[in-house]
């Protein structure tokens, strides 16, 4: 099995169109001992953002450093990830994925990169799995499929919440359990 680079973001709010990406975590899946990990702080020009985001993920954009602008930053991921996993079209993962992979793509945009040219259009999604796992009466129905939760549901500790990297590994953390859960060794 090709190697999963599970990622996290924290953002400036809910749109990757119009709000800023502050942070950007990675990891990959299966994990190993010891096994690398990415996270860089971004600083755009000007920042923008919404306070319901900054309550959420606590981050200060005005005491962070060092921070990245996203052409260097863009460059740190995409070297990082042929370092570790030595693949283009490289798939990527997470929790609630779609919105990190639209920050994702937000930076390499804003870098002059391709999204395209390194990481695949698949994804894996432990919320998409959290719901086939309740429809399949796996995990109650009505349990919220928040991150947090689901490492509550799963045993999963985050001593690093709403952090970048935190959140992905907490991300492929449960990952793991949630395979344990359908017999998958």
């Amino acid at each position: 099995m090709n190697p999963i680079v599970m990622i996290d973001v924290e953002s400036g709010g809910l749109d990757p169109a119009t709000t800023s990406i502050l942070s950007l975590g990675a990891c990959l899946f299966p994990p190993t001992p010891n096994g690398p990990v990415f996270e860089v702080l971004l600083e755009e020009a000007p920042m923008i953002l919404t306070g319901g985001a900054l309550r959420v993920n606590k981050i200060n954009p005005c005491a962070r450093e060092p921070v990245h602008y996203h052409h260097d930053a863009w460059k740190a991921f995409t070297e990082w990830n042929a370092r570790t996993v030595g693949l283009r079209g490289v798939v990527l993962g997470g929790h609630n994925t779609p919105f990190d992979i639209g920050y994702v793509k937000r930076l390499a945009r804003l870098a002059g990169g391709s999204f395209e040219s390194a990481f695949s259009h698949r994804y894996v999604d432990t919320m998409v799995v959290a719901r086939f796992m309740a429809l399949a009466d796996l995990i109650d129905q009505n349990h919220a499929c928040s991150l947090s939760s689901l490492c509550r549901t799963f045993k999963v500790v985050n001593t690093a919440e709403h952090t970048a990297l935190g959140d992905a590994i907490a991300a492929r953390d449960l990952l793991v359990m949630m395979l344990g859960a359908v017999g998958h060794p």
